[in-house]
C-alpha cells in the first residue's frame, strides 16, 4: 500500500490511540507492524526536518547577563556581548528570509511516496469506545474497508 511521508507523519498520533486498544489479535498484530513501520519512516521524516532547519536555520543563544536579566541573541554576536554570566543553551531556528525555501523543501519530502505491506480491514473490527475526532480518523482513512 502506497503512503506519503506526509501520510505518515499526520496518522501517528492517531494510530497510537487506536494501538493502545484491546483488538483482535490479528487486527493487533497488524496495527503492530505498521506502527513500527510507521516510526522508523517518522524518525527519517524528522532527522530531515532537522537538517533543514539547520540548512537554513541560525543558532540562537540565551544568555543570562550578570543583571539576571535574559537575551537571545545570534550564536555569531554572542562575543560582542558584555557582561555575561552565562550561557542557559541554544536552539536553532529559520531564519524569516529562509521559511519559504525550507517549507518547499519539506513539502517536497511530504510528497514522497513510499510502499508499506499492509491490508486494509474492516473499521467494524475497531471497538465503538476509542474516541477520536474527525481529524484523526482522516488521517487513518487508507487503514480501513469501507
Amino acid at each position: 500500500m502506497k503512503f506519503t511521508l506526509g501520510e505518515i507523519r499526520e496518522m501517528k498520533n492517531a494510530l497510537i490511540k487506536i494501538s493502545e486498544q484491546d483488538l483482535p489479535i490479528k487486527i493487533s498484530w497488524r496495527l503492530l507492524k505498521l506502527c513500527e513501520r510507521i516510526d522508523l519512516e517518522s524518525d527519517k521524516i524528522e532527522e530531515f526536518r532537522i537538517k533543514l532547519v539547520e540548512k537554513y536555520g541560525t543558532t540562537l543563544n540565551e544568555i543570562q547577563l550578570k543583571d539576571k536579566s535574559i537575551i537571545t541573541v545570534p550564536e555569531d554576536e554572542v562575543n560582542n556581548i558584555k557582561n555575561i554570566e552565562k550561557v542557559l543553551g541554544s536552539r536553532v531556528e529559520v531564519k524569516p528570509e529562509n521559511m519559504n525555501s525550507f517549507l518547499r523543501d519539506f513539502h517536497e519530502l511530504l510528497s514522497e511516496e513510499i510502499d508499506i505491506n499492509y491490508d486494509p480491514f474492516d473499521f467494524e473490527l475497531i471497538s465503538d469506545d476509542i474516541k477520536m475526532s474527525t481529524k484523526e480518523l482522516y488521517t487513518l482513512k487508507k487503514l480501513f474497508i469501507e
